[in-house]
């Protein structure tokens, strides 16, 4: 294990984003947190026979799951657990490649920029789980957004017997922050990765909610927040 940094930052990329993933790379290399933090590359590998590996020279963590959209729950689980394993830290911040690209970012403040103010100023610093890209839902919205905007998708649950009934999974609305960038702390990504009710959460967002990975650590949170307040 390396020595401990106070970020360790996953650039979450598709193979087919790399060269955006490279863009928010150089963006921290540039940046004040530049010596507080190490990133790493998250990409999709199906065929390795574990469940994470880490190419130390490229700087790229890869995990065992299908590069696809319906999978992104699973690919955030490996992530956190790989990174729970293999990495000393304080926060890991969890920062889609994609915010690289104004045109795929749902508003201003998704856009790359704006996320590493977030990293630079210290709102985050007494939280477990912080982003400035807060939102709700609850199960029969996240099926509408689904309908509305990745219905394109709609045919490989189908496929894979899987559905979009997640009203009873999701009954009331959660608080959760939007997968293009979030931090949470150690301790919030060791419970995830040892917790069965986490297990659980993620198993069930495959599949019944399209295997959606910001609500699906929403909800780990909440499961978190009980679990330390009991403490």
């Amino acid at each position: 294990m390396e020595n401990k940094k106070k970020f360790l930052i996953c650039i979450y990329s598709s193979h087919e984003d790399l060269d955006l993933a490279e863009i928010v790379r150089k963006k921290i290399h540039d940046s004040s947190i530049k010596n507080d933090q190490k990133n790493i590359i998250i990409l999709a590998d199906p065929d390795q026979p574990e469940n994470f590996r880490y190419d130390d020279e490229q700087d790229i963590l890869y995990v065992k799951v299908k590069e696809c959209y319906t999978r992104l729950s699973y690919k955030t689980q490996l992530m956190i657990q790989g990174c729970a394993k293999l990495f000393d830290f304080d926060f890991l911040v969890k920062w889609d490649a994609s915010t690289a690209d104004i045109s795929r970012c749902y508003e201003k403040e998704d856009f790359v920029d704006c996320d590493l103010k977030q990293l630079e100023g210290d709102e985050f610093k007494d939280k477990h789980y912080y982003s400035h890209l807060k939102t709700k839902c609850n199960g029969i919205l996240s099926k509408r957004w689904f309908m509305s905007y990745k219905k394109q998708f709609l045919e490989i649950l189908k496929n894979e017997n899987r559905d979009l009934e997640s009203e009873n999974l999701i009954p009331e609305m959660i608080d959760y922050y939007r997968g293009k960038f979030y931090i949470i702390s150690k301790e919030f990504c060791s419970y995830i990765n040892d917790s069965s009710e986490c297990k659980t959460i993620f198993r069930e967002s495959f599949q019944h909610n399209f295997g959606n990975e910001d609500m699906s650590v929403g909800m780990c949170f909440q499961k978190f927040k009980e679990h330390y307040d009991k403490r």
